[in-house]
């Protein structure tokens, strides 16, 4: 890892990982292959060093050899799209709108509708999301899809905050950093992945709304501490440890530790809520098998708690070996084209 300061995050949460990682891994590289990734020594490489299923199998440590394999799925699909916007295509937020309205056309639009030929995240989209809704209730994929579709949306929003230059402001910057950060999906898969439904009535009490809302920004924030150094040198101006250090006047140190401070703080709130629980069951008089689901969600969020933070600490992706200069595109292979040759900012 970069020799730059980074803060200690002290999360008091239990760290598990899968014992299926390895399998999970295989399936995932071929799943990728099947669709036209990873088509080089060099992609292969460049994938294999960020290390997806580790973070599938911190996150998801509860999950069944075949649920595995859906999450390293997801994560994939987040990492390496993200990563097609570092380069040309990253600062023309038309081409980003279009690009986006194709994944998210896929949310609404039947199998057998959809347009063949699609690029090769499009397909593979295309497929992770048939998988993700196979079985279940249809609140939760009304509920998956909406955050998919924010997530997507909300690239434009990044877009068009590089092109402008300028750090935004802290609420302008969480509208659109909660969404490219994919967290609230990550929450979404907690239940598919791990088998399980909270009811709506106990899902939307304030208690577990705000629980969700901490376990949403805490892995997103501490994914700006390590990865500010690589973004801030490509224009990317979203990032809480540069809204803070413009906000506050601060050094680059102080913003670090600042940022580490909310994360704290917003575990702690976390922690508290938990404990009101038990009564918000007892008062909403649930089954032992809503509050087993109750348990097992709170249960998921802690896992992705710890585990994504941990997965940052060890995964090449941030290393400062690992970054490409500016100029250059920050991804192996073009996956938003059909044909994989013209340049994505074409």
């Amino acid at each position: 890892m970069t020799d730059a300061y980074l803060p200690v995050f002290d999360i008091p949460f239990p760290l598990r990982s899968s014992p299926h990682v390895s399998h999970a891994r295989e399936i995932n590289l071929e799943r990728l292959r099947s669709h036209g990734m990873l088509a080089t020594d060099e992609a292969r490489a460049w994938y294999l060093n960020w290390d997806m299923a580790q973070l599938a199998g911190y996150g998801y440590p509860y999950a069944d050899c075949d649920s595995l394999a859906l999450g390293v799925d997801q994560m994939a699909f987040f990492f390496l799209f993200d990563d097609q916007f570092d380069g040309p295509l990253g600062r023309r937020p038309e081409r980003v709108a279009a690009v986006c309205g194709k994944l998210i056309d896929v949310l609404f639009t039947p199998p057998q509708q959809r347009p063949r030929g699609a690029s090769p995240l499009v397909s593979f989209f295309s497929s992770f999301w048939e998988r993700s809704v196979r079985g279940m209730a249809p609140s939760w994929c009304a509920r998956a899809a909406h955050n998919w579709e924010y997530y997507l949306a909300t690239y434009v929003g990044e877009a068009t905050d590089r092109v402008g230059g300028a750090v935004p402001a802290m609420e302008h910057f969480l509208q659109v950093r909660r969404g490219i950060a994919g967290t609230s999906n990550l929450m979404d898969y907690g239940e598919r992945i791990g088998g399980f439904l909270v009811p709506p009535a106990v899902f939307h009490t304030p208690q577990l709304r705000m629980m969700r809302q901490v376990a949403t920004d805490v892995p997103m924030l501490c994914n700006d501490v390590h990865s500010v150094a690589k973004e801030e040198p490509r224009g990317d101006v979203d990032n809480a440890v540069l809204v803070v250090q413009r906000e506050r006047n601060l050094c680059r140190e102080r913003a670090l530790d600042h940022v580490r401070d909310i994360v704290m703080a917003q575990i702690e709130v976390f922690v508290a809520l938990e404990r009101q629980l038990p009564d918000v069951c007892s008062t909403l008089s649930l089954g032992d098998e809503d509050r087993h689901a109750v348990d097992r969600y709170v249960d998921a969020m802690k896992a992705w708690i710890r585990g994504y933070h941990q997965w940052e600490t060890e995964t090449h992706r941030y290393a400062a070996e690992a970054t490409v200069p500016p100029q250059v595109p920050n991804y192996a292979e073009d996956l938003l084209h059909a044909d994989g040759a013209r340049p994505a900012g074409s």
